[in-house]
């Protein structure tokens, strides 16, 4: 049932169905991004060497999609040594994806003269916005994009502990809003329905750093350490590194979350019935659904614009 839950929440997160919409290689990214991991993770805790090298591949073919996907190296590196405190036989495979990277960039630098991993990164220096309004929007599109910690969020705490938890959030939520809002770019000041979505979304992208702590706090372990780190990492990149904000960068994200959220369910409710979470699910769904159809028709508007101009 867990497997499942989180598989679920994780298919029918907005940035899933948005992404998925799109002709781009994210989605291969994430999955070659979550294969490296579970296989790297299974093999160092069966100590089989061949799903290392596996992992590795994998980790490669994940960057060789979007640069972002070498981001896994430095998580399985991290999660070994959790586990197994020493450099062992685990240390080889990792010289593959920075092996593919090595030669992607021979290949580049022959072909145009110069490296576009280093274009993007002076590409992604260009953002002009300050940090912590950065860093607020992306806790926005954080909430948004994984809504099922929005949608899951009335079970995540015992009754005695909820209040004072929200209010926590709550707290620091606001905070993040008071930032964005005195720091907005624009003159236009934001309509009242779009202040109250930033607001719950801000919350919602609280919400999911509060679970990714609060499973260190509990647990921990090797595991929790890969998520927090995981969910860390992606934001950093997303919100900080690259050059604007958007679901797609965001997507290496939602297998933790999703994890995190399903774990925080075990503690509270062991062990949790799927028939028990039918509205949070059915809230994600439709939710996802709508991100998914408002954007492929704000696509096909811009098409129908060009089509205007033609004719």
């Amino acid at each position: 049932v867990c497997p499942l839950l989180a598989s679920l929440v994780t298919l029918f997160s907005p940035m899933m169905l948005v992404t998925a919409t799109n002709i781009m290689l994210d989605l291969p990214m994430a999955a070659f991004f979550v294969a490296s991991i579970a296989l790297w993770c299974e093999g160092i805790d069966s100590e089989r060497r061949g799903l290392l090298i596996l992992a590795c591949v994998a980790v490669g073919l994940s960057a060789l999609c979007k640069y972002f996907g070498i981001a896994a190296l430095p998580l399985l590196c991290l999660y070994a040594i959790a586990r197994r405190r020493y450099p062992g036989h685990w240390l080889p495979p990792l010289l593959i994806p920075i092996a593919c990277v090595a030669l992607e960039q021979l290949a580049s630098y022959s072909l145009y003269h110069r490296s576009l991993f280093l274009n993007a990164v002076d590409i992604a220096g260009t953002a002009a916005n300050p940090a912590f309004y950065r860093i607020a929007t992306g806790l926005s599109f954080t909430g948004g994009c994984m809504f099922g910690v929005i949608a899951f969020s009335f079970h995540m705490r015992p009754r005695q502990r909820r209040i004072a938890a929200s209010t926590g959030i709550a707290v620091v939520a606001a905070s993040f809003m008071a930032i964005i809002m005195h720091l907005n770019p624009s003159d236009d000041p934001l309509p009242p329905l779009s202040v109250i979505q930033l607001a719950v979304f801000i919350l919602g992208g609280t919400i999911a750093f509060a679970l990714a702590l609060d499973d260190l706090s509990s647990e921990r372990s090797a595991e929790s350490v890969l998520l927090v780190c995981w969910v860390l990492g992606t934001f950093v990149f997303a919100a900080l590194m690259n050059w604007s904000v958007t679901a797609r960068t965001l997507l290496p994200m939602a297998p933790a979350v999703a994890i995190l959220i399903v774990r925080r369910l075990q503690r509270c409710h062991a062990p949790p019935l799927l028939r028990s979470y039918t509205f949070p699910l059915l809230a994600c769904i439709a939710v996802s659904f709508a991100c998914g159809a408002a954007d492929y028709a704000w696509a096909g508007s811009m098409r129908d614009v060009a089509r205007s101009f033609v004719a």
